[in-house]
């Protein structure tokens, strides 16, 4: 099937959808949609393809201006596994077999098998953690690297993501299982810190105080499931420091009326509250977090305008400072008076005027933000440049501080909208979400195909219910959410001939294969 017919098909599939009688759900119309901005999303998508490689591994950055490659590093395939979603979730939407991926499960099962080779080499920690850099090939280390516990953790909320939006696909399902369990972020929890750099006996050393990106490292520590030996401890710190940061002991640091948190007295990089909110599903979902998040965006916005700089220019993250060096920028801590477009965009779900400012900084492709592509120079990113010397270039384009530039475009209303993040970014106690719904296989009775009608029933399930459909790759067809205790979906628009049925409820979820005949 071409591209255009399948964005036809998709849309016929939402119109038919919509229209049916027996029950309601809310219809995502693009909106606002900007072919500059657009551009932006697909080529930052691009970047991270460009530094995958044969085996599925992501290098550290790509390179610009000639210089050479970095190792892998395990953050940036994290990051990775998370573009494949993204690229695969707006494939399924546009039917665009250019820019995006039509073969993401395939990537995703290739990148975890190359890591479950790595791990039965011995490449791994007694917790489960592999080397923050190393070599793409055979999994060695690089640059005499530790086992990072953030880095580390960045790539489990990756392979977590893949595991939850390809819940259907079984090779990614039990691959991602298999290095998840055997990956123990409990150990990294001391008394009153977290250790960043476990050994390679699992032995916790340079210990950071909350709140930072660590939140990410306690999140899985306190989503292991009851029965593990620290469970206890890992829920302890969890709601010591991060269940309710407005009364945790961590420090709140105020500029000018904006109060946010922090790891000392000092500011933090933009970067660190964007993880939290991408990668961190109870971030999102706290108030208190969410008015610390805009907090920070206020302060990174008017630290900027005190410094000289344009209402346009604004963005304290992370990554290589042009002209050398590299630099985790802050307020009142931007010495090289550095912009960071990532960070601009990483606020778009709370900023209306991000992608304004994003446009401004490319200026019709002319701007200092403006970065091309070594792989086709016709496609351009935004990236760092020094509001004091525009001519520096960056020599390299961190993947793990690029990423809040795709995500936060990808969270835009007319990609995939800001709950997506949300969405696959679950964890229970009692493991992954979908690691969950296999316990509830048996309860098949309300869920049926029926092949006079054509159309696939669910009935008898009351209440709010949440329904995904996926094919049989693992694709996400279509997901809804409605209160009608009688649904019909006619499934020969689906084009499939198995479609998995997953519905949710308050009290339980359920799943069931059905084939299309």
């Amino acid at each position: 099937m071409k591209p255009h017919q399948l964005k036809i098909r998709n849309k016929i599939l939402f119109l038919f959808l919509s229209c049916l009688g027996t029950f309601s759900f809310s219809v995502k119309v693009q909106t606002n949609e900007n072919p500059t901005i657009t551009s932006l999303f697909q080529n930052s998508y691009r970047l991270y393809k460009d530094i995958r490689k044969p085996n599925g591994i992501y290098l550290d950055a790509l390179p610009q201006n000639g210089v050479g490659d970095k190792p892998a590093a395990i953050v940036a395939n994290g990051i990775g596994l998370i573009s494949l979603c993204i690229a695969d979730a707006m494939y399924q939407k546009t039917g665009d077999q250019t820019h995006w991926e039509t073969n993401a499960a395939e990537q995703v099962n290739t990148t975890l098998q190359t890591f479950i080779n790595f791990k039965n080499a011995g490449k791994t920690n007694s917790a489960g953690l592999f080397y923050r850099y190393f070599n793409y090939s055979t999994g060695d280390q690089a640059w005499s690297s530790e086992y990072s516990t953030i880095d580390n953790a960045i790539f489990a909320m990756g392979i977590i993501f893949c595991k939850n939006y390809f819940a259907s696909n079984p090779s990614i399902v039990a691959k991602a299982n298999t290095i998840l369990n055997a990956m123990d972020y409990t150990k990294a929890i001391g008394t009153g810190k977290i250790y960043m750099i476990l050994d390679q006996n699992g032995n916790g050393s340079a210990p950071t105080s909350p709140f930072n990106e660590y939140i990410l490292v306690s999140w899985l520590a306190k989503n292991v499931p009851a029965s593990h030996p620290n469970y206890s401890v890992s829920q302890t710190f969890w709601n010591t420091y991060f269940a309710d940061p407005a009364t945790a002991p961590v420090a709140h640091v105020n500029y000018w009326g904006n109060i946010t948190l922090s790891d000392s007295q000092h500011w933090l990089s933009s970067f660190i509250p964007q993880f939290s909110y991408y990668l961190c599903n109870y971030y999102k979902n706290n108030t208190a977090y969410m008015n610390y998040f805009k907090n920070s965006m206020k302060s990174d916005q008017l630290y900027c305008q005190n410094i000289g700089f344009n209402t346009h220019e604004w963005g304290l993250g992370a990554g290589d400072i042009p002209g050398g060096g590299y630099s985790a920028d802050a307020v009142e801590n931007n010495p090289k008076r550095t912009v960071s477009p990532h960070i601009i965009a990483g606020f778009i779900p709370v900023n209306s005027e991000s992608k304004s400012d994003l446009l401004s900084l490319y200026n019709n492709g002319t701007g200092p933000a403006v970065y091309s592509l070594t792989s086709d120079p016709s496609k351009k990113v935004l990236w760092r440049y020094r509001n004091d010397n525009t001519a520096l270039r960056s020599s390299y384009i961190q993947v793990i501080d690029f990423s809040t530039m795709l995500f936060g475009l990808a969270s835009l209303p007319e990609y995939l909208g800001n709950n997506w993040f949300n969405t696959y970014n679950i964890i229970s106690n009692s493991g992954l979400v979908l690691a969950t719904r296999e316990k509830h296989t048996s309860d098949k009775g309300n869920i049926s195909y029926n092949s006079l009608e054509k159309a696939i029933k669910i009935s008898h399930i009351a209440g709010e219910k949440h329904i995904e459909l996926y094919g049989s790759d693992g694709h996400l067809l279509h997901k809804f959410s409605t209160s009608e205790n009688n649904v019909s979906i006619e499934a020969t628009v689906l084009k499939q001939s198995i479609v998995f049925v997953l519905v949710q409820t308050s009290e339980k979820l359920i799943k069931k294969k059905i084939s299309v005949y």
